[in-house]
């Protein structure tokens, strides 16, 4: 596997990752 494959793999992942904790953090953030 290239280097700029699993770059853009952990680029992907992160921004998915963001994506899907802010209104995660929002949501337990406005309920604690």
């Amino acid at each position: 596997m290239s280097i700029e494959l699993v770059t853009i793999l952990l680029f992907g992942a992160l921004i998915l990752f963001l994506a899907l904790g802010l209104p995660l953090a929002f949501v337990l953030g406005g309920v604690g």
